[in-house]
């Protein structure tokens, strides 16, 4: 045998090792932890997802709005204050779900932090891909 030979050979059966201790490792199941349930209205044909991640300087507001479509997503970092029209405000923090019904107001969903900035990721449920999803409205 080689020197190479010699010095490839444990090598290669460390790394053998390796592979099969962690594939054959045993794992406790995986948690799986509710954090959004709704009902989509069941006239609605999904056909598009679009997802997106919308990243809001310290203290900046969404303004008023609806989206056409249902809408969910998570905070990815900070905290909002979240208000859909008929709906109290709530508090939003770094892992919390949310929903936004199709055509239902929006009256706030603001980064709570005057100091930090703050992410979440929306999708946007579609019937059809080109669709706008978002309609700005005016103050009321």
């Amino acid at each position: 045998m080689s020197m190479k030979q010699s010095i490839a050979f444990p090598v290669l059966l460390l790394l053998l090792l390796g592979v099969t201790s962690s594939a054959t490792m045993r794992f406790a199941p995986l948690q799986r932890e509710q954090i959004l349930n709704v009902r989509i209205d069941p006239t609605h044909v999904l056909r598009s997802i679009k997802g997106v991640r919308i990243r809001f300087a310290p203290g900046q507001p969404t303004g008023r709005h609806l989206h056409p479509v249902p809408t969910v997503g998570v905070v990815t970092e900070g905290t909002f204050v979240f208000q859909a029209q008929g709906e109290q405000s709530k508090l939003l923090g770094k892992g919390d779900a949310f929903y936004e019904p199709a055509g239902v107001p929006i009256l706030m969903f603001n980064n709570r932090s005057a100091t930090s900035p703050a992410e979440i990721e929306a999708f946007y449920l579609q019937e059809d891909p080109s669709s706008p999803i978002v309609k700005m409205l005016s103050a009321p």
